[in-house]
């Protein structure tokens, strides 16, 4: 579903920010800004719209189809196989420029995102998270596993017994669980800060009592 410009006009005023507000926590530029919602672009980029959206979603609205909003009832999303989590991750970017926060990933196991998002997908993602500056990010992955997956967060292993391809992401106020299967990646995220505030304590319980820091890897 698009968004028409009366959904765009109506989704800043909903949340009552100014277009250098929207500006500055998307990076979508203020007079293209005025341009959709004035109705003026004839064909918006996707990725601009779906920065947009992203973010008013972020804030509790939600776009219906008879070309209105309203506030957001629906507190789960569900994504699946590579393109799914590539959106997923589209989602970990977006909350982490807008929101920032500490930002935990339990039992990252760095095969499955080589996997289903690929390498050039992956590196894009991790220059992307670097341009956003020092950021609060921790990871724990598998014992001994020097494979990491992006340079843009702290990492500490966990022992192996503790391992497995069930994965936890807690960001802004957000909770995905990740589920890893041979033939396919299935996220289900919900919207609640308490959840994500709740699964980060819990992860900073294993960070600080059970995981271990790596050395550093002999040449």
């Amino acid at each position: 579903m698009e968004m028409t410009a009366q959904q765009l006009r109506s989704a800043r005023a909903f949340l009552d920010v100014s277009r250098n507000d929207v500006a500055a926590a998307t990076g979508v530029g203020v007079q293209t800004l005025a341009d959709l919602e004035n109705g003026k672009t004839d064909s918006p980029r996707i990725s601009t719209l779906d920065t947009l959206r992203l973010f008013y979603e972020s804030k509790g609205v939600e776009f219906v189809d008879d070309g209105g909003i309203r506030p957001r009832k629906v507190m789960v999303q569900q994504y699946q196989g590579a393109e799914g989590f590539r959106k997923f991750m589209d989602d970990v970017y977006e909350v982490a420029k807008t929101q920032g926060g500490e930002i935990c990933l339990h039992n990252a196991k760095p095969a499955n995102w080589l996997k289903w998002l690929g390498s050039e997908w992956n590196a894009m993602h991790t220059n992307r998270m670097l341009e956003l500056g020092k950021l609060n990010f921790k990871i724990t992955a598998g014992h001994d596993d020097y494979q990491m997956i992006g340079k843009y967060a702290e990492y500490r292993w966990l022992p192996r017994e503790m391992w497995n391809d069930q994965s936890f992401y807690a960001y802004g106020d957000r909770l995905g669980l990740l589920n890893f299967e041979e033939d396919s990646v299935h996220i289900v995220v919900m919207h609640n800060r308490k959840f994500a505030d709740g699964f980060r304590k819990l992860f900073n319980v294993a960070w600080t009592s059970v995981a271990t820091i790596p050395p550093k890897k002999e040449e």
